[in-house]
């Protein structure tokens, strides 16, 4: 599980794939990942935070604020 914890909603996106909303968890594959918050937007993506590298727990629940 991963939550990324934002000061908005947004979407976030773990190796460039939306996988959920911001400030909630997210069921996600466990290990290291490159995950960035973002919205969409009929141009594509804007981002909101610059990305990271994020290692993801196993079995349990990973948080990162941005």
């Amino acid at each position: 599980m991963l939550k990324l914890n934002a000061p908005r909603d947004a979407t976030v996106y773990v190796t460039g794939v939306a996988v959920g909303p911001s400030n909630q968890p997210i069921e996600v594959r466990c290990g290291r990942y490159f995950v960035r918050l973002g919205e969409p937007t009929p141009k594509g993506t804007r981002w909101l935070a610059e990305g990271r590298t994020v290692i993801i727990k196993c079995g349990a629940l990973t948080e990162a604020s941005f």
